[in-house]
């Protein structure tokens, strides 16, 4: 398994176009937050008291993984509620996943080197699957 997160880091770290986007999108996003303070408060969860999106981000993981375990008892079963629940739940964490993406934006805003290079590598991946 650590040779596949290996090659995984080496093959995020030899792409320069996320870095490249990054440093054209951080800047529009930190100062639209900049401008609209109220929106700022949102996608950070001040109003909660605690950061919004780890909290936010439970909800689509958990229905996608839902989701494909009912398409597999589905498949195995091959219960039309197992199928309508799994696209059900796989509704569900596709409408999660807009709200859970803008707050992750309002936190990738201020992400520098190290961190940014790896958080740009996920949503690269996150995106490939997604269209997958």
């Amino acid at each position: 398994m650590r040779d596949v997160l290996a090659l995984a880091r080496r093959l995020a770290d030899s792409q320069p176009w996320p870095d490249r986007l990054a440093n054209r999108a951080q800047p529009v996003v930190r100062d639209l937050l900049a401008r609209h303070q109220r929106l700022h408060d949102l996608l950070d969860g001040t109003w909660l008291g605690v950061p919004l999106h780890p909290a936010l981000t439970d909800v689509p993981v958990g229905s996608w993984v839902s989701a494909f375990a009912l398409d597999a008892v589905a498949g195995f079963t091959a219960s039309p509620m197992a199928g309508r629940a799994a696209n059900a739940t796989l509704a569900v964490g596709a409408v999660a996943a807009v709200p859970t993406a803008l707050t992750g934006m309002g936190d990738w805003r201020d992400l520098r080197g190290e961190t940014r290079r790896r958080m740009n590598a996920k949503l690269s991946n996150a995106g490939r699957i997604g269209v997958s």
